[in-house]
């Protein structure tokens, strides 16, 4: 049986665009701990408990999402995966 290696070393264009999606992404998952801290501290509605699990699991989805493609497309740049 051959055995596969992938070179998971990314490039710089890479590892910022990762950089920059991976602050966006933090960004939101804290306005989504924000709603969450004003839910709890000052009942309002049950709509922002909502409001705010929706925006956190968004920062959490952007954060997974933004590191996955930045390693998908430096995979094909690299001919890792072919067209």
């Amino acid at each position: 049986m051959k055995s596969i290696s992938l070179d998971f070393k990314l490039d710089k264009k890479a590892i910022s665009l990762i950089n920059i999606f991976q602050k966006i992404s933090l960004i939101i998952s804290l306005f989504g701990i924000i709603f969450l801290y004003i839910f709890l501290e000052h009942f309002i509605s049950f709509d922002l408990y909502e409001i705010s699990l929706i925006t956190f699991r968004t920062g959490l989805l952007c954060g997974v999402c933004s590191f996955c493609f930045g390693v998908f497309f430096n995979a094909i740049n690299k001919e890792l995966i072919h067209k």
